[in-house]
């Protein structure tokens, strides 16, 4: 009978064990995927998922605050540092394939494909009894093939004194058309880390610097966009 009894507690104990035990709500590849479509392809959807997943950490606020005209902004960036390097007789010309070039120089970036090679927990060093999940990813964009030689020589009249707006029209136009038509795949192999948030009996995943999602891969995406031989 007592043997009984140790046994039958035994199993009570293990069986509270588990009811009790920590959860997570997300797998840590599923926290990354909502991080990378919020972040890298400006995924709408994905944001709300994103603050909706984080809600219960953060009191229910949410913990991302995303624009609504975010991409529009950036590309508006874009163009007041493209434009910044030609005369403004030239950029008045062209205004709205300039803008046009950006939007899809930004959308390419927005449509990058990724695979999740691999999603390992290892010990928090700063935290004791806390894990890192480890998330290991290719990325891949689309990007232009390299210009001809002939097609070169006319991009370089851009830097001339003697430029004039039909020239900068001229290379605009092969240039949008090669990013309509990009064709060529680069990938790069990233790694990106999350954190454990715990609250109550719930493991949540995050990142404070979500923002390296981008800057990791954008450095990469327009050294490919260089109209010659992708690295």
């Amino acid at each position: 009978m007592n043997k009984f009894k140790i046994i039958s507690t035994l199993l009570l104990v293990f069986t509270l064990q588990l009811f009790f035990a920590q959860k997570e709500v997300k797998k840590p590849q599923e926290a990354f995927d909502i991080l990378i479509k919020s972040f890298v392809k400006d995924d709408k959807a994905a944001q709300k998922s994103l603050n909706d997943y984080m809600r219960p950490t953060v009191q229910g606020q949410d913990m991302y605050q995303f624009s609504t005209t975010s991409n529009e902004e950036q590309v508006n960036l874009m163009v007041e540092n493209f434009s910044a390097n030609f005369p403004k007789s030239l950029v008045k010309t062209n205004a709205a394939d300039i803008k046009l070039y950006m939007e899809l120089l930004m959308g390419n970036f927005r449509n990058a494909e990724y695979k999740v090679k691999s999603a390992k927990l290892v010990d928090n060093e700063y935290q004791e009894g806390e894990k890192i999940a480890e998330i290991k990813y290719d990325i891949t964009f689309k990007v232009p093939q390299k210009l001809s030689e002939a097609q070169i020589k006319e991009a370089e009249k851009l830097q001339t004194k003697n430029a004039k707006p039909e020239d900068m029209k001229k290379i605009l136009a092969i240039m949008i058309d090669s990013l309509k038509n990009a064709s060529v795949s680069v990938t790069q192999e990233q790694n990106f880390s999350l954190y454990q948030m715990k609250e109550g009996d719930k493991i949540f995943y995050f990142n404070g610097s979500p923002d390296q999602l981008v800057s990791d891969n954008i450095d990469f995406y327009l050294d490919n966009i260089n109209f010659s031989d992708p690295k």
